[in-house]
């Protein structure tokens, strides 16, 4: 009889929150009274569908007791597109249901609901905060007053960066405190022009992320930038050292956030002069202005002065900002050096000999250089190069290495006024390199044992060889023992018109044979070479370590 009793107050009780009425705040406040039962509120919608979910029915709405509540469907319609818009006053009946994510979050909602639109047009309420005030509420403040539409100000103290679907837009105060702006990608917010330092008002819902507060705008009009000058930023100027017969490009993105820009003007002098003179930069991606090089100006080629620019915008409403002076040095002519190249294919007992041809436009050359490292090795190794009789080319020898051994080589000259070129390319962009001939069978690997990072990228070259015609396993494991990926298995083939033809490498992705990125951690390469004459096999391994950035 007990049982029956309960049964028949707890279906009155339900009946009872679905036929009258209920402020939202009654229900956040009572949750646990309140999940599982039949209610009908009254509200304004505050974000509408469409918003924070690509299919899903997911809208906000808030009531005159100063709560929000979401209303949700797993699938959205046209109707809702139509009738929940901010502004929109409903009246919605529906079950509560408390969610909670897996980070603990938790989400009142009402769900299989039906509705009517009782107006539309109407102020999307709002309660101003400050940033002190966001951060005072508690982990069950925040539970009940999720959904509550809120506005607070502040300033970015960083560039917005992205995470799981959407950007962190991280608003401080002048003590440094922090509230989280969570835009989703459903929103289509652009935030791509937002830096530190920008003033910003935020309207949103009050979220929850792991127990802290976060607001979640919707719309674009939700971030509000509190400028109305015309800003300038990221100011670049290209060459950043020029030579005296070099113009020079100078770019900004130049924007104007509450209206138009009228103008956008580059003034520019050589620093000795008085006055500047000032050039129309052209609108685009960015603004552009073109300086003329330094022999417009001067004759004193060998101790050219520097320049001096600044950008001055001009808005629609006349207001006006100005960049701060940016000084470009401007230099006499560094050594060229062009026609670099190997000139022979030495054996293992033999050096590797280099010519380039090195000149000077504005002096003399005093020194050349060739530098070479070994391997993947950072020491530096210098010989010097001689200059041919009455020349421009100038030669020099590295030592003969052992089978395998690959050195890279960079040319150095210097000129009379201590100006330094360095050049590790030939003039086709192919990196000078030569790798020692392997002659007998082998098992040579070697992998630069720095930690390489694939979740940014980056790849490691992993050396491999043996002679000609050998065959070449190579494979991965984990430091478990486990192989991931197996990238080679083949005869060895060297191409003797390549620019390094006894080069031999792979470089590895950090993904195993499904193509999806390994965890980090020690992973250990293993090589095998089989001669196919005689079946004799050698092996080889080596340490990889995957790892990324700290943060």
């Amino acid at each position: 009889m007990k049982k029956i009793i309960v049964l028949i107050l707890a279906l009155s009780i339900g009946l009872l929150f679905a036929d009258n009425e209920i402020q939202i705040s009654e229900i956040q406040t009572n949750i646990d009274e309140y999940d599982g039962q039949q209610v009908t509120i009254e509200g304004i919608v505050t974000i509408g569908t469409g918003v924070l979910h690509a299919t899903q029915f997911k809208a906000y709405v808030e009531d005159n007791s100063g709560y929000g509540i979401e209303i949700f469907d797993y699938n959205s319609t046209a109707q809702y597109q139509t009738d929940f818009v901010p502004g929109t006053k409903v009246n919605v009946t529906g079950t509560v249901d408390n969610y909670v994510s897996t980070n603990g979050d938790a989400t009142t909602e009402i769900k299989d609901f039906t509705y009517t639109v009782i107006s539309t047009g109407n102020d999307v309420p709002f309660e101003e905060k400050t940033i002190s005030q966001l951060l005072s509420y508690s982990a069950d403040d925040i539970s009940q007053l999720e959904g509550k539409r809120v506005a607070f100000e502040g300033t970015l103290s960083e560039d917005p960066y992205y995470a799981g679907g959407g950007y962190n837009v991280n608003v401080q105060n002048e003590n440094g405190q922090s509230v989280t702006a969570r835009v989703w990608d459903t929103t289509q917010i652009d935030v791509s022009s937002f830096g530190p330092g920008l003033p910003l008002k935020v309207y949103g819902v009050i979220g929850s992320y792991h127990q802290s507060i976060q607001i979640i705008p919707g719309y674009d009009s939700d971030l509000v930038i509190l400028l109305t000058d015309p800003q300038i930023k990221s100011v670049i100027f290209t060459p950043n050292t020029p030579f005296i017969d070099q113009e020079i490009t100078v770019r900004a993105n130049v924007v104007d956030y509450d209206g138009t820009l009228e103008s956008v003007k580059l003034f520019y002098k050589v620093q000795g002069d008085t006055d500047f003179t000032s050039i129309d930069m052209e609108s685009g991606d960015y603004y552009q202005g073109i300086i003329p090089s330094m022999e417009h100006f001067t004759d004193n080629t060998n101790n050219p002065e520097d320049f001096i620019f600044y950008i001055e915008a001009t808005d629609n409403d006349g207001n006006v900002s100005t960049s701060n002076n940016y000084l470009i040095e401007v230099v006499p002519y560094s050594p060229v050096i062009t026609e670099m190249e190997r000139v022979n294919t030495p054996n293992l007992n033999e050096p590797l000999e280099i010519r380039a041809n090195i000149t000077d436009i504005d002096g003399n050359v005093q020194s050349a250089e060739i530098h070479y490292s070994l391997d993947f090795s950072d020491k530096d190794n210098v010989v010097a190069m001689t200059q041919e009789d009455d020349s421009d080319y100038y030669n020099g020898s590295v030592p003969a290495q052992s089978a395998g051994t690959t050195v890279n080589i960079s040319v150095y000259a210097v000129d009379d006024s201590g100006l330094v070129s360095v050049k590790s390319l030939d003039d086709s962009g192919n990196e000078l390199t030569y790798t020692y001939p392997v002659l007998s069978q082998r098992a040579l690997l070697k992998v630069n044992p720095k930690p390489f990072d694939p979740y940014h990228g980056e790849k490691i070259k992993i050396k491999f060889n043996s002679k000609e015609g050998d065959k070449v396993i190579l494979r991965i494991y984990n430091s478990e023992g486990l192989l991931v990926y197996t990238p080679k298995n083949e005869l060895i083939h060297y191409d003797v018109t390549a620019t390094d033809p006894y080069s031999s490498y792979y470089e590895w992705n950090g993904k195993n044979k499904t193509g999806s990125l390994l965890p980090m951690g020690l992973y250990i390469v293993y090589l095998e070479t089989d001669d196919v004459q005689t079946g004799n096999k050698k092996t080889a391994k080596a340490p990889i370590v995957i790892g990324t950035s700290l943060k």
